[in-house]
């Protein structure tokens, strides 16, 4: 923990010590967990991920669900959407026990363009888009905000696996 801490620490120095707009700041292309909880998109994340009430019951049901589920998130740093359901559905994600190692995560910019990476084939129109695969196939995608809640919704995608 006292690590962490000196980590956020330095961050939120090197932050401020040299300014840049929000869109330099910006990842693009594939980003990590921590890149996110880094820079402008920090704050956020850290109160949305606090502030979430899980519904434990359903996540102890994701649980063994989700295990052997390969997950891809297209987010937008600068959305507000991004901004309210990815720390959400991170945390979601720790609760149900998760292989983060399967997970992938890849940030546009405003005009949804990724850099190198190509998404063409995710037909992504909007963010974020949380794609659930199993076994290579996908089996159910979140895009933007939950129909009823990321637990619900994720729970029934995952509740169709063969």
């Amino acid at each position: 923990m006292k690590r962490i801490l000196i980590s956020i620490a330095v961050i939120l120095w090197a932050v401020s010590a040299f300014p840049q707009s929000e869109d330099e700041k910006m990842p693009v292309g594939e980003c990590t967990l921590q890149e996110l909880q880094e820079g402008v998109f920090y704050q956020e994340f850290k109160r949305e991920y606090a502030d979430y009430d899980l519904n434990e019951y359903l996540v102890s049901k994701i649980d063994p669900l989700i295990q052997q589920t390969d997950i891809v998130i297209v987010l937008g740093t600068w959305c507000s959407d991004s901004k309210r359901e990815v720390p959400r559905f991170i945390k979601i994600l720790e609760h149900a026990n998760y292989p983060f190692e399967r997970l992938e995560m890849i940030c546009v910019d405003r005009n949804k363009e990724t850099g190198d990476i190509s998404i063409e084939s995710l037909n992504i129109e909007y963010v974020p888009t949380f794609i659930l695969y199993s076994k290579g196939k996908e089996i159910g995608r979140i895009i933007e905000s939950p129909e009823q809640s990321l637990e619900e919704d994720l729970f029934e995608h995952l509740d169709r696996i063969d």
